[in-house]
Order: C-alpha cells, then sequence, then structure tokens
C-alpha cells in the first residue's frame, strides 16, 4: 500500500512538473510576459527569512512577514502579535536573573535599589528605530513580573544581549 502511494506522488509530481514546464515554454513562445512564478520568485527571495517586517505584518518564528495566524500565533517575533508570543504585548513566559544595573540601553542611569528590567534583545530590538536604542517605544514602560515569591512591577531601562526570548534581567530590588 505505502509503495503504490510513494509511486503515484512521483507520478503525480512528475506529471503536474512537466505540464507546468509546458505551459511555461508555450508562454515564453508565445513571446508574453514571464510566467506569475517567473515574477514572484525575487519577491519571494527577498521576503525570505526576514529580521523585521513593514507596519502591521507580524514577524513569524521562521522569519517571514504576514498577518495570519501562523505568524502572529505562538512563536511571533515581533508586529501585532497575538497571544503570549511576540513583543506587543500580552503574557510572556521566560527566566528572570539579577543584573546590577547602571547607564542602560534606553540612557537612564539606574541603580540596584530601583525596580528595573532589562528586556531579552529579541524582545526589544525590533521596537528600536533607527537602531538607537534610547528611542526604543518599550524604554521606560512598566510591565509586571509574576514569579515563586510574588509579583512586582519594573520599569524597562535595558536591554539584555544574552537573555532568551521572554527572559528578564531584573535589578536586585526587584
Amino acid at each position: 500500500m505505502h509503495s503504490s502511494l510513494a509511486l503515484f506522488g512521483i507520478v503525480f509530481v512528475a506529471l503536474v512538473g512537466s505540464l507546468y514546464a509546458q505551459y511555461d515554454q508555450q508562454e515564453q513562445l508565445a513571446g508574453s510576459e514571464p510566467s506569475n512564478l517567473a515574477r514572484l520568485l525575487p519577491i519571494l527571495s527577498r521576503r525570505a527569512r526576514a529580521t523585521s517586517c513593514p507596519a502591521g505584518l507580524c514577524l513569524s518564528k521562521w522569519g517571514y512577514c504576514g498577518n495570519t495566524a501562523e505568524h502572529c500565533g505562538a512563536g511571533c517575533k515581533s508586529g501585532p502579535c497575538k497571544g503570549g508570543s511576540g513583543n506587543n504585548g500580552g503574557q510572556r513566559s521566560g527566566e528572570a536573573t539579577y543584573y546590577a544595573p547602571g547607564l542602560g540601553a534606553c540612557g537612564i542611569n539606574s541603580n540596584g535599589n530601583e525596580l528595573v528590567a532589562a528586556m531579552a534583545a529579541p524582545d526589544f530590538d525590533p521596537h528600536t528605530p533607527n537602531r538607537n536604542p534610547n528611542n526604543n517605544r518599550l524604554c521606560g514602560r512598566h510591565i509586571s513580573v509574576n514569579g515563586p515569591r510574588g509579583s512586582v512591577t519594573v520599569r524597562v531601562v535595558d536591554r539584555c544581549p544574552v537573555c532568551k526570548p521572554g527572559d528578564l534581567d531584573l535589578s536586585p530590588a526587584a
């Protein structure tokens, strides 16, 4: 049964490939515009594995831009993400570590007695316009952190380059 299905799959792929090649050849012989596939390939190549997306689109966990549930749902890296993933609100899970704050990426000078945090670079960086972290829209925002010892509200003042998405680096006071 499995071998006959595999053979059917090979024949089907070969048939479709042959038909497409004939269609493409006829189109070129007729002197018409290139096929849709030929027009789409450069666009798809440029969009493959994006590091950021145009406004209104989500960056999927695979590095592609779009606005479907696959792009904006679980694993969404930036844009108008929905649910517990992504960078535009919602709840995230991760590990919390602590660090000795000072002058952070936001240009805010903090000390260990303040309730401040550094966000993971993958969560922080997509909100940094023109590579100037001082203008990151997350700087100065307050976020609630829940853990085994309770909850605390901290202010975002820095980025954590070694943290994974969802992780936070907290001041000792936090």
